[in-house]
Parts: C-alpha cells; structure tokens; sequence
C-alpha cells in the first residue's frame, strides 16, 4: 500500500509510469503462489488518525503488507513534540505487533522519528562533487547488523532508483576472458572501445590529433586507470592501429602486453604495440630501449619505435606517456620541451597521446595546459 499525503496517484503516474501500471493492475505479479497486491491511497486533505486507521486496515485486509508512508511531515509538522512522538509510537507498535513493514519517508531530518523507534535509518543527499551532481545514500542505522559500507552512489535515471556498486577485485578476477569486439571509429573521433566511455567524451577521442593528461587521484587503485586505457589500447589495436607506450609508475613494462593477451591475439600484439623499458639488453622486438642517463636518446627510441610501426601501415598510433615515471629520472624542464614537441607531432600525424601521472605530479598543471581534455579518476 502507497499512502501518499502530498501528490495525486494522477501526478504520480506521470512522474513514474511503471508505478501507474502496478497500481491499475492490481494483483502485477505472482510471487510464492500469491498475488501481490497494490494501491494507492490519497490523504492530502487526511489527518493523522486517517493515517493511523489506513494502516490499521492494510495490517487487517493484507498479509505481511510492505506500507510505504510518503510522507509523514505534511502532518507532523503541525503536531508539537510530544503528540508527533506519540504517533510514532502508535504506528511502530501497529506494525511491530503484525510483523509488517512500514517505509515512512520523510524531506525533514530534524522532525522524523526517534532512533530507538526503527529498525533502519537511511538517508539519501543530494551533494556536489567538483561542480557536478552526486546523489548518495548514508545507511545511518541498521537493527541487528553491521554496516559494510555506510554511503553508496545512486541515480535516479530513468525514473528508477539504482544503486551503484562498488568496485571489488576479488570480482574482477572472476570475469572469464573473452575475444575483444572493437567499437568502430567515427569520421570524427576514435572511439575508446567503451560506449559509455565514448559517450561521456561526446564522440571518444577527437581526430585531427588529440593530446589528454590523464590524472591518478591520490586514492585511486593503479588498477582503476589500467583497465581505462587497456580498453583504449585494444580498441586501437584491434583495428590495425598501433600502440607506444611508457608505463606510469609502478607498473611494469612487461604487463602492458601481459593485460590484454587474453583478449586479442598474440601476434597482433607483438606487431603492433611496442612498450619502453629500461634495461642494456632488449632483443625482443615488442620492447624499446630507455636511456636512463639521456631523455633526448630515450625520445629518439619512442621515435624510431613510431616510425617502425609507421613502416607496417599503422595508423594511428595511441602513444602512452607515464609522466610520473619520467618524472623520477629526467628534469623537468627537458621533460616539458619534449612533450611539447610531441604534441605538435601528434597533431600532424592525426594521432592520439595520453600523459599520464599521480596526483603528486610537480609539471601536471604545466602539461595540462597544453592539452585539450584533463581527466581524472579518483
């Protein structure tokens, strides 16, 4: 039962057509051998006892009924402490006494009903998060359990309240490698090989030369960026593009190939990626050799790596630079004047290049300014 008391079932079912249909419909499902039955009940000129006496007769008329109140402040409101209290009490004992379950919503956190009368607390806020929207839900108390995880994001998109979960690596383990699909590009853009990716950068990665510094926040999982960009990397070179890449820090040079191998094939890879690494004696030909001692030889080795893949046709080329592992070796100000020249190339050969870095990152703001899209995963 739906007990409204500030909007019409006729508002209602405009805002969210689904709960129409389950209030027309009646008996919407069957479930454990028994019709669930629905209604809704209109009080906005009610008072308190016709609240009280509708779920007095939901607890008489239904078996184990789901009572949701919407919402309990448009009368409590004019009630002083004492008699508000009193019909709370009077609604948790009604309900407690039939095992029911009575959801009471309420826009006022200062006027809702003491703790020790409910068995949950949840609260749901409507917060900004560096200029944007974020809706989260506060699990503030829970009878008889512990609390996991006290907040979670939710969305209210499509008129459907979904929570999201959080991300777990143990889950991520479980998921059984299978053959990349590359999204095709556009006219316009290369597509990053997620579409909920590409829609968020209104295209995916624009042509014509695309230059992005990608932000590791302090508290982000080196894996949480990885996955982003192994995506990339498939998707470019699951379409005969090639791939020159200088890991960030703390990664090894090995696993840049290492990730995707399950997903493409081999050959391909060896073919058509090629990975920095520092080291005196590189034979395999998926590696390039970084100078520790000179940045101009090491960049003039991602060079001659780019024009060798160049030599086979692939076009484009997704370079990945990890600027904090640079960072660590080279000056600063040498690091800046490659980076610069680089970008002027990769706008001429229609190619794509990520800078990568943590948060600590002393140059991030310097190349950020230089490129056309900062992100950030945090």
């Amino acid at each position: 039962m739906f007990i409204s008391t500030r909007v019409s079932e006729i508002k209602l079912g405009q805002h969210f057509p689904h709960i129409r249909e389950l209030v027309e419909r009646s008996a919407v499902q069957e479930y454990l051998a028994e019709a669930i039955k629905v209604s809704f009940e209109d009080l906005r000129l009610g008072t308190v006892s016709d609240i009280v006496s509708k779920v007095i007769e939901a607890v008489h008329r239904l078996r184990l009924p789901l009572i949701v109140l919407d919402s309990l402040d448009a009368l409590t409101r004019e009630l002083d402490e004492k008699e508000r209290l009193r019909v709370e009490k009077t609604l948790a004992a009604i309900v407690e006494s039939s095992d029911s379950t009575l959801v009471i919503v309420s826009e006022n956190p200062d006027i809702t009903a003491a703790d020790y009368l409910v068995d949950a607390v949840i609260e749901l806020r409507d917060e900004e998060f560096e200029n944007r929207r974020a809706r989260k839900i506060y699990v503030e108390k829970i009878r008889g359990q512990a609390i996991a995880r006290r907040r979670r994001l939710f969305t209210l998109y499509g008129g459907r309240f979904t929570v999201f979960k959080p991300i777990q690596e143990e889950n991520l383990k479980k998921i059984q490698p299978s053959q990349f699909k590359p999204i095709s590009h556009t006219t316009t853009h290369y597509s990053t090989g997620s579409e909920d990716f590409d829609a968020l950068l209104a295209g995916g990665l624009k042509k014509g030369g695309s230059a992005v510094f990608f932000e590791i926040g302090k508290t982000a999982p080196t894996e949480w960026h990885f996955f982003i960009l192994a995506q990339i990397r498939m998707n470019m070179l699951a379409q005969d593009g090639g791939v020159v890449a200088i890991p960030f820090g703390g990664v090894r040079p090995q696993y840049i190939n290492e990730s995707i191998k399950p997903y493409l094939n081999e050959r391909d890879i060896k073919e058509r990626q090629k990975t920095g690494i520092f080291g005196e004696h590189i034979q395999d030909k998926e590696y390039f050799k970084l100078d520790r001692s000179s940045f101009k030889k090491s960049m003039e080795n991602l060079r001659g790596a780019i024009q060798e893949l160049r030599k086979n046709g692939r076009k484009p080329c997704f370079l990945l630079l990890g600027v904090d592992k640079l960072e660590h070796i080279y000056p600063s100000d040498e690091i800046m004047k490659e980076i610069s020249e680089m970008i002027i190339r990769v706008r001429e050969d229609d190619d794509v290049v990520v800078f990568g870095s943590r948060a600590s990152s002393e140059i991030k703001d310097k190349i950020s300014d230089m490129c056309d899209m900062h992100l950030c995963v945090k």
